[in-house]
């Protein structure tokens, strides 16, 4: 214990233990509530990333089936044409 506190007797012992005391009850705890409200707003900004991810790729893939309907439309015109 004489290393710990730096060889300043009961005097040390107790600013050790007040020092422990704050980290224990004060520090960790207010640490826990910040990572935790970290890890809130984290999740609720990867859900709305993923929503507004999912919502492009969606007219993504409605803007590719319109184009293939143009494109077959178009292919279907021309065949037309030729066999006549």
């Amino acid at each position: 214990m004489e290393a710990i506190t730096g060889n300043a007797g009961w005097f040390g012992a107790g600013l050790f233990g007040a020092m422990l005391m704050w980290f224990l009850f004060v520090h960790l705890p207010g640490r826990d509530k910040r990572e935790s409200q970290l890890i809130a707003d984290f999740r609720t900004e990867l859900g709305a990333a993923r929503a507004q991810a999912l919502k492009a790729l969606a007219d993504t893939v409605a803007e590719f089936r319109a184009e293939l309907v143009r494109e077959r439309e178009l292919f279907m015109g021309l065949i037309q044409k030729r066999q006549e």
